[in-house]
């Protein structure tokens, strides 16, 4: 099947899916669709003038429950995973918003004290945006400085330069062992299609 014929199928079915699901719980909010080729995902954008809290739900388990039913449903009738987003008003930017923060603060605790920060009960898109955040951290050796790890790991689609880092862990005298992952099904399982 051609790309373009698969991108108007996935359209239609997360369109024709949402649509039936938002009837089936009695709402009348309304719904936009679009895909993003470049990260091949459906972005879902649900408006309401009074049900937000209920579409959304207590701490987003309503919109992410939304989200993955969607996403199964693609799943299931294309036979490929796509990567759907649904967002209700701005939820989606203050929750990470939410995070940022949370991570920053985190990342803060860690160097005060030296000793790991845990931030538990998050699903893997919130630790997603935790890790991304963290990522943008200005000294990103710290962590390894503290753990002095035997092993540093980096997947195949990192772009770490590891005679880069490799050089600046022998500056800071941190001798790990570094390794660059093979792909695993790149196509199927490629970081930025995950969480």
């Amino acid at each position: 099947m051609p790309a373009k014929k698969k991108k108007i199928d996935k359209l239609s079915l997360a369109k024709k899916a949402t649509l039936k699901i938002l009837k089936m719980m009695g709402t009348d909010a309304k719904a936009t669709f679009s895909y993003s080729e470049e990260n091949d995902e459906i972005l879902v954008e649900i408006k309401t003038s009074e049900e937000t809290g209920l579409l959304i739900g207590h701490r987003g388990e309503t919109i992410n429950a939304l989200q993955s039913i969607i996403g199964m449903i693609i799943r299931r009738n294309m036979g490929e995973w796509t990567r759907v987003i649904v967002n209700i008003g701005d939820w989606r930017a203050k929750q990470e918003d939410y995070l940022k923060g949370l991570a920053n603060q985190a990342a803060e605790r860690a160097k005060e004290t030296g000793e790991p920060q845990t931030l538990y009960n998050l699903t893997p898109a919130q630790r997603r945006i935790v890790h991304l955040a963290l990522g943008e951290e200005k000294d990103i050796y710290h962590v390894v400085e503290v753990h002095k790890p035997d092993i540093l790991c980096f997947g195949y689609d990192q772009r770490a330069n590891l005679e880069d880092v490799g050089n600046e862990l022998m500056r800071r005298g941190i001798s790990a062992k570094l390794i660059r992952l093979s792909p695993y099904k790149p196509k199927q399982y490629k970081s930025g299609k995950l969480a």
